[in-house]
């Protein structure tokens, strides 16, 4: 009976450790899980803001006057700077929402004669309507000034490099490629990793896979050599300037790393 006993608790033992271990290993992957959605890179491209709060913001700007500057169709006028596409995102993009509200909150209208007051309230909807004209989905909750979730949600193009906004020294590889009109860019590219020195010829950057980006290279300097390397992988480092239609590469440093055929 005693061995029985031994047994049985042994048994339990081993089966309540198995339990615990699973409920770790259950937590630990939806604390992962959370992780990536609470990530700030990525949270505005889950929705900070809800549909009803897009068409209260659409007639709020109508009704504070912001088109009187914006204009009606928000391209900008001789006034005041154009609300949607590449401007709006030049300039917002990798700051937070929580950095466009307290801007909207605190420095519009500039002009209250041509203005309407809507409260801070009504602004918060305003910047819905604004991301929501931008291509940010809306979500199930609603944008609020005082919520860190939303608030630090990052602006961001929808294939950003986070980390490397314009005007970042940055590293990437890629297929250097020499086209018949005598430009140069980066086919089947990586993504851009900020860096602060130049690639030199003592850089390891063949274990580094090609990607799907293509950058167009500026300032392709005789010293890089580049006409020997050209179908090769190349590691580059320059100066990145983004747009809704390209990407560029203002070279600092260009080195041979490997084959493209992969």
């Amino acid at each position: 009976m005693a061995a029985q006993d031994r047994k049985r608790r042994t048994m339990s033992s081993i089966h309540g450790i198995a339990i615990a271990l699973a409920a770790g290993a259950w937590m630990l992957s939806v604390a992962a899980v959370a992780g990536q959605q609470e990530a700030p890179e990525r949270r505005i491209w889950n929705g900070v803001f809800t549909e009803a709060q897009v068409e209260r913001g659409k007639g709020l700007f109508v009704k504070g006057g912001c088109g009187v500057c914006h204009g009606p169709q928000l391209v900008g006028s001789g006034s005041a700077p154009a609300l949607q596409g590449d401007p709006f995102l030049t300039y917002w993009q990798n700051k937070t929402v929580r950095d466009l509200l307290a801007f909207v909150r605190d420095r519009m209208p500039p002009n209250r004669a041509y203005a309407t007051d809507i409260g801070n309230d009504g602004k918060v909807d305003v910047v819905a309507f604004l991301l929501s004209v931008n291509g940010y989905p809306a979500g199930p909750t609603e944008l609020r000034l005082s919520e860190p979730s939303s608030g630090d949600a990052i602006i961001s193009r929808k294939d950003a490099v986070f980390g490397a906004a314009n005007f970042s020294h940055v590293k990437v590889v890629g297929c250097l490629n020499l086209a018949v009109d005598h430009t140069w860019s980066l086919l089947r590219a990586s993504a851009a990793a900020v860096v602060k020195e130049p690639v030199g010829s003592s850089t390891a950057q063949d274990s580094v896979g090609l990607g799907t980006n293509t950058y167009q290279l500026v300032s392709v300097a005789r010293r890089f050599s580049a006409s020997e390397h050209v179908g090769q992988k190349v590691a580059a480092t320059g100066l990145l300037y983004r747009t809704d239609r390209e990407a560029l590469l203002n070279l600092t440093g260009l080195v041979a790393v490997g084959s493209c055929a992969e």
